[in-house]
């Protein structure tokens, strides 16, 4: 391939990761998806706070698994 083609490949690729940053970046903002990654968010939080729960119902105050 000669210079010029090479520089036409860079930039198909540049542009074709540009596109893709942009699209994951509108998805991850886009007002639809907040409600979902607000519950995601606390997720990890629940499933503590249910095996605590489970924890204290079987006397297991402290230990480790």
């Amino acid at each position: 391939m000669e210079l010029v083609d090479m520089g036409i490949v860079r930039g198909v690729i540049a542009a074709l990761t540009m596109g893709t940053f942009l699209g994951i970046v509108w998805w991850a903002y886009r007002p639809g998806n907040r409600s979902r990654f607000e519950e995601d968010a606390l997720m990890a939080f629940e499933d503590h706070e249910r095996d605590a729960v489970r924890e204290r119902a079987n006397g297991k105050k402290g230990e480790n698994r």
